[in-house]
């Protein structure tokens, strides 16, 4: 799944609890990310996502409201 999303363009920004996949260009730029968890998005930041910023079930739920479906997420085994 994660090796076809990058295929598809999706950029990976790893965690120590989740993975966090970003594609650029389905992105809708609703801001709901850096609205709803500024820890974790902070466009003014390289890397601006930053996974272990925040609580794995915050980022998920954070990228949940992503209407675009530009952001995706994989859990790490460890975190279950």
């Amino acid at each position: 799944m994660e090796k076809s999303w990058q295929a598809a363009g999706f950029r990976q920004y790893s965690g120590s609890q989740i993975d966090v996949y970003y594609n650029k260009d389905i992105c809708s730029h609703s801001g709901n990310c850096v609205k709803g968890n500024a820890h974790v998005f902070d466009v003014s930041r390289k890397p601006w996502i930053v996974p272990d910023a925040d609580r794995y079930e915050a980022v998920e739920q954070t990228i949940d409201t992503c209407p675009s479906g530009a952001l995706r997420y994989v859990r790490k085994e460890e975190a279950l």
